[in-house]
């Protein structure tokens, strides 16, 4: 299954200003707690459909790598399917499913044709609620999920991102790999799994979420259908704030050929004020080619081929990370460029020119990503989920419009300065 990693703010086929206030919003909590929200597209004739958890690996508390390893197990056995017959149940009616794990929610989802929406939902509601979680199961899956851990490990891109989370939320589930370690993986039993599955998969953390030419009421009803036999269940559990940290740094040494590093530093959670103003800096900064990162040490002076900054957030914090690959020989280089471009961004004021261009990158990319069904889809889940209401295309567009130079210039002034950043970096051998 995949493993989600939230490299960029954006949110999420063709979808704009005009086009988004034909969309038909719905929202309801059924008796035991579930919540189903839907947007109805007219002139489709597939649909998105999610059930998303809130929980992810941010609460693997005691075993990393659990929430992810739940996923995986839900596909193995139900009650009353087998993996055989689950996968070709699903693929009879020309459904496309799968899941993912990221840092704060599990999702699993399916793409299929309107006229089969009823019998994709009992299926996937079958898999996500109703899975077996017997042993010999647990055990067949164990391998597979180590030997997805060792394509991560192969990736020394991917990885520094997760030794960068490690730095910056150290003795923090939020600073564990989703997928978890190896060692443990490999210790995470059965009954962990059911404990894990008791403690979070109950209807105060289900949401489902639809997108596509279907009416919600007929969504809401097979819902209430599908779930009648899942109790509402109390729950306090509340996730905890990972606290400040201080700058640190991190190298390892591995046999690749390129090198890898990485500045972090600590900013808002996604409900923050700076959202906004800070995903319109990441682009000026480090998202793109007319970026100044891109511009400076690829463009002008050739150092490195893969330059970028992304932003990372989560319910209550997040990270703002700037990446970079290139030849071991050119690193004391490559980090004073960088450091010189933080220093020039905190110090020289942005042009009209250069923010009307980012504006209109970041709108184009954020409505380009909405045009999908699934992202759709995705959209109204975590909109529900961190902010606790629809988030339209519209509202997004007009907050990035009202952004203005002075907002920027103070958020730069703020942590575009040369300290306080960690420094990761992995290292050819």
């Amino acid at each position: 299954m995949q493993r989600n990693r939230l490299k960029k703010f954006r949110s999420g086929d063709n979808i704009n200003r005009e086009s988004d206030s034909r969309l038909i919003f719905n929202k309801t909590v059924i008796s035991n707690g579930i919540r189903v929200i839907t947007e109805e597209v007219p002139n489709v004739e597939s649909f998105a459909l999610g059930i998303f958890i809130n929980a992810g690996s941010r609460e693997d508390l005691h075993h990393p790598g659990i929430a992810h390893f739940l996923e995986h197990a839900a596909f193995r056995h139900t009650r009353s399917r087998t993996s055989r017959q689950i996968a070709s149940q699903f693929e009879s009616i020309g459904a496309y499913t799968n899941a993912y794990t990221s840092k704060e929610y599990t999702c699993f989802y399916v793409r299929a044709l309107k006229k089969n929406f009823r019998k994709s939902l009992e299926l996937l509601i079958d898999v996500c609620l109703n899975p077996a979680l017997a042993e010999r199961d647990i055990e067949k899956e164990r391998p597979i999920l180590i030997e997805e851990i060792n394509s991560y490990d192969d990736d020394a891109e991917d990885q520094i991102f997760d030794l960068a989370d490690s730095v910056m939320f150290p003795g923090h589930p939020l600073g564990n790999v989703i997928t978890g370690d190896k060692q443990s993986v490999s210790r995470i039993s059965q009954a962990d799994i059911v404990d894990f599955k008791n403690s979070h998969y109950h209807p105060e953390n289900i949401l489902i979420a639809v997108a596509g030419n279907l009416p919600h009421s007929r969504i809401n009803s097979l819902v209430e259908g599908f779930t009648a036999d899942i109790q509402a269940v109390s729950n306090d559990y509340q996730r905890s704030w990972p606290g400040a940290v201080a700058p640190s740094n991190l190298s390892i040494n591995k046999p690749i050929q390129q090198s890898h590093f990485l500045l972090g530093k600590r900013i808002g959670g996604i409900d923050d004020g700076e959202r906004y103003p800070l995903a319109l800096i990441n682009v000026l900064f480090g998202d793109g080619m007319s970026s100044r990162l891109y511009q400076s040490l690829r463009e002008k002076n050739g150092l490195a081929y893969n330059i970028y900054s992304s932003i990372h957030l989560y319910s209550d914090c997040g990270t703002f990370y700037i990446y970079a690959g290139f030849d071991r020989a050119k690193k004391t280089k490559i980090e004073r460029l960088i450091y010189r471009e933080i220093e020039k961004l905190g110090k020289l004021k942005l042009t009209k020119v250069e923010i009307a261009r980012a504006k209109e990158q970041l709108k184009s990319g954020i409505i380009m990503e909405m045009e999908g069904l699934a992202e759709r889809m995705a959209s109204l889940a975590k909109s529900e989920f961190y902010l606790g209401k629809r988030e339209e295309v519209s509202e997004i567009l007009d907050n990035i419009d009202a952004i203005s130079n002075d907002e920027l210039n103070e958020i730069i002034s703020k942590y575009f300065t040369s300290d306080g950043w960690s420094e990761v970096s992995i290292m050819p051998e």
